[in-house]
């Protein structure tokens, strides 16, 4: 065998060697859900897109919502969240009921708690796990959600 020969062979396989590999972590990272949209999962296939601060999809539809999501709660049957307008820098409160995707939207936190109370939802808002630019400091609007 040349010399050419044996360095074809080699890069040909260690391009093959590399292909597999690919495949194999692509595959490894389908299975487990890892999605390179940097989305946050909410649970049957929910996901809020961090790129597009005021869409939640499910896998066939999305649901836009007019705001910065500040927290979150969920279970199997709704999703509920807490936003900030964009224009006004109101907090506007969300009850998604997940399945067929009717969404109610609240200004007050009393309406809100009402509602969550007739539908049964036993849900708590949890601080979401970021702060996007913009919102201004975390204890300005601690203070505004008083």
């Amino acid at each position: 065998m040349s010399g050419k020969t044996k360095v074809v062979l080699i890069v040909t396989c260690v391009l093959m060697v590399a292909v597999a590999l690919c495949y194999t972590a692509l595959r490894t990272a389908m299975q487990v859900g890892i999605r390179m949209d940097d989305s946050y999962s909410l649970g049957n296939g929910y996901r809020y897109i961090r790129e597009a601060p005021q869409v939640i999809v499910d896998d066939e539809n999305a649901i836009v919502l007019e705001g910065y999501l500040l927290s979150c709660g969920f279970d199997d049957n709704f999703i509920i969240a807490l936003m900030q307008d964009h224009q006004t820098r109101d907090s506007v409160y969300w009850i998604i009921t997940k399945g067929d995707n009717k969404c109610l939207a609240f200004a007050d936190s009393i309406e809100f708690r009402e509602a969550r109370n007739n539908h049964g939802i036993n849900l708590s808002l949890n601080e979401f796990p970021r702060y996007y630019k913009n919102l201004g400091s975390k204890e300005l609007w601690h203070y505004r959600m008083r």
